[in-house]
């Protein structure tokens, strides 16, 4: 289950030619708490979301990630950095705590992930190299993490029927595969009301296709396109694999 988690995309979405600094003004912090639902193992876990513009000349962005996982005894953190209006990612810093048992298996239950831009790659390293390869990232296209999606999102061009591609990677994934970036394609392909613990927002409605995963997201009209609800499929499309809903805003 552990896998089946990580490998998905929490909120993706790619950048637009929206200016990310009309609704992040400098020093501007946010923070968002979703539910993640489980449906196949009944199962709750919590996502906590901090995201931050640094009072710098150029607009730097801090976003702070905690997924705890109670059940399965797994906890996560993640701090990325990025600068410029186009958001390009300076740092990311990605540390999973295992249950015990993992020490038999991996030799500890403590995963560290980072990565960092060196020029157009990004240099991915570990402490676990058998299940965490290190190596380089060489996006061709803009590039976001499942963390970072967080704030790309909101500047989607929301636009019925627009598009967007991007390229994406998830330095959350365990596999034992080297890192690269997934090219993806966001639509945008209707609007709908969601009506989620935080309240009842009216969204726009935007489907994603990262690799065989597939999900739909639904961002707020007002409020900054915050995302409200996601709802992510299995590989075959016929049921649900987890669903992430906005529980509040501070």
């Amino acid at each position: 289950m552990l896998i089946k988690l990580l490998l998905i995309s929490l909120v993706a979405a790619g950048v637009s030619a929206g200016d990310i600094a009309d609704i992040f003004p400098a020093g501007k912090t946010e923070k968002l708490s979703y539910d993640i639902l489980v449906p196949e193992v009944n199962q709750t876990n919590s996502l906590d979301v901090v995201i931050t513009r640094l009072k710098d000349a150029d607009p730097v962005f801090t976003i702070y990630q905690k997924i705890d996982m109670p059940s399965q005894k797994i906890y996560i953190v993640s701090t990325e950095k990025y600068r410029g209006r186009n958001l390009a990612l300076i740092s990311s810093d990605n540390f999973i705590k295992l249950p015990p048992e993992a020490k038999s298996a991996h030799g500890t239950d403590s995963i560290a992930i980072t990565a960092v831009r060196d020029k157009d790659s990004i240099m991915v390293s570990s402490n676990v190299p058998k299940i965490a390869p290190s190596g380089t990232i060489s996006p061709e296209n803009n590039f976001i993490t499942s963390v970072g999606a967080m704030l790309a999102s909101r500047t989607i061009d929301f636009k019925p029927g627009a598009t967007r591609s991007y390229s994406f990677a998830n330095l959350l994934i365990m596999t034992g595969s080297p890192y690269r970036a997934i090219e993806t394609v966001d639509s945008v392909i209707g609007e709908e009301t969601i009506t989620v613990p935080a309240g009842e927002f009216d969204c726009f409605k935007v489907l994603s296709r990262i690799g065989q995963n597939t999900s739909i997201t639904y961002f707020s009209k007002g409020q900054n396109h915050i995302p409200v609800k996601t709802v992510v499929y299995d590989p075959t499309g016929n049921k649900t694999a987890l669903e992430i809903i906005l529980k509040k805003i501070d």
